[in-house]
């Protein structure tokens, strides 16, 4: 029997123009601190948790690079759309069995 493979893709491409910007000047809504910590931090704590996941697909912006520690996710740039995004996100997924998309 062979394990199936499931890759989480993190959509994040997502920039801080909307009711967000009231309560935090941060330039993408992934970065927004929720408890010290930036959200899209969180997420990817959780992913590494679980040992049933693949090293994740991020789909945002270069700037997470230097703001986080990626830990072996691959990160893709976001796309001009939600759609446009999820589709990067499966093209970068590589051969997975499974997808998991999460957002922030």
């Amino acid at each position: 029997m062979t394990a199936m493979s499931i890759r989480p893709v993190i959509l994040a491409g997502a920039r801080n123009d909307g009711p967000l910007s009231e309560v935090s000047s941060e330039e993408y809504e992934a970065l927004i601190s929720l408890a010290g910590i930036p959200i899209l931090e969180h997420i990817l704590r959780a992913v590494r948790s679980s040992e049933l996941l693949l090293a994740p697909v991020i789909v945002g912006f270069a700037e997470f690079e230097d703001r986080l520690d990626l830990g072996g996710a691959t990160l893709v740039p976001a796309g001009n759309s939600f759609v446009d995004s999820i589709s990067r996100g499966v093209e970068a997924a590589g051969d997975a069995d499974y997808l998991f998309f999460i957002t922030g």
